[in-house]
């Protein structure tokens, strides 16, 4: 019998979400940056009657559960990452997650195309975030300006009527994690990196948002 994510953990309190915006799926993601997971964890985080809004709840129960797993905990959170919507309902919890990872650990959440343009980045590099205030302590960035941009106006994370900012900041890649298999460059960094420039963006004719 399939456990509930309740059984394997209680979640956190409920974010706020658009209701109206179609959830990122699996289906979104590039198969060339697919991380292999074993079946009974591939089940678990991708299997029936899991989404996008509580697909973290079940990796985080993966951690409380199989503590001699960690590598494949790991995985499967790297798997899962670009395929949940609700991130930040888990910030603390993933913050605490990821700072205290081995490097192997923060490896496995990436694939191997991942790792390697991961090594190929210069020492120091610059990240961006699209958020709104409420959001500006957020783990998930992205090396590319243009992508920031437009996050904070994509119909899932849209808040008419609310500033929305651009974030930059300069960190050492080391225990970053970069996923790309959405195509968004994303800066998984769970230290708070000081921003060097904040900028009020402005809001999009809500005919053009996507």
């Amino acid at each position: 019998m399939r456990d509930s994510p309740e059984e394997l953990l209680t979640p956190e309190e409920d974010g706020h979400y658009n209701d109206e915006a179609s959830p990122v799926s699996p289906h979104d993601v590039d198969d060339d940056y697919s991380i292999e997971l074993p079946d009974d964890f591939e089940r678990r985080i991708f299997g029936v009657g899991v989404d996008s809004y509580n697909r973290m709840d079940w990796v985080r129960g993966l951690f409380r559960r199989y503590k001699r797993r960690r590598i494949d905990c790991f995985k499967a959170l790297g798997a899962a990452w670009t395929c949940c919507d609700n991130i930040a309902t888990h910030r603390d919890a993933l913050r605490e997650i990821l700072a205290n990872a081995s490097q192997d650990e923060l490896d496995a959440m990436m694939c191997e195309r991942e790792r390697e343009a991961l090594a190929d980045l210069p020492a120091e590099i610059t990240i961006y975030r699209g958020c709104y205030m409420r959001a500006r302590d957020g783990l998930s960035w992205t090396l590319n300006e243009q992508v920031a941009r437009k996050h904070p106006f994509l119909n899932r994370y849209v808040r008419p009527g609310r500033p929305a900012l651009l974030l930059k900041a300069r960190v050492t890649k080391e225990r970053c994690v970069l996923k790309l298999d959405r195509g968004e460059d994303e800066i998984i960094c769970y230290k708070r990196p000081e921003c060097r420039w904040n900028e009020l963006l402005p809001q999009p004719d809500a005919n053009h948002a996507r």
